[in-house]
């Protein structure tokens, strides 16, 4: 059996946003534009509260990648240590201590960075 592809070369409805802040299909616009109520659709969409939405973006995302630069840090300090105490101890057994001893600091790390972020994102 062969597979038949379709190509839809329709664009989606156009929308434009309502004088109430909801968005309403647009009507009688051509295919594919936006009917802005008043003005042009760079001020019906641009508004002073997108410039502060756009501000506490850029805090959260700060927040967030130095939450991730701690956590990057302390992955790379188990990734370069536990090689190291390995060819300092010189024991074989060590390896196998080492290497199934550190699953659970991965999975530490892991909800901690979880528990960071989340509560980086809600300051």
């Amino acid at each position: 059996m062969s597979e038949r592809r379709v190509l839809v070369a329709r664009r989606p409805a156009a929308v434009a946003r309502a004088p109430g802040g909801a968005f309403a299909p647009s009507s009688g616009t051509a295919r594919g534009a936006l009917a802005p109520s008043s003005g042009t659709a760079r001020d019906t969409f641009a508004s002073s509260s997108g410039t502060a939405r756009d501000a506490e973006t850029r805090v959260v995302m700060r927040r967030q990648l130095s939450v991730a630069a701690v956590t990057l840090g302390a992955a790379l300090g188990v990734l370069a240590g536990v090689p190291a105490l390995a060819a300092g101890v010189g024991d074989a057994r060590w390896w196998v201590v080492a290497s199934v001893g550190v699953q659970p600091v991965w999975v530490l790390l892991a909800v901690l960075q979880l528990s960071r972020a989340e509560r980086a994102e809600r300051a």
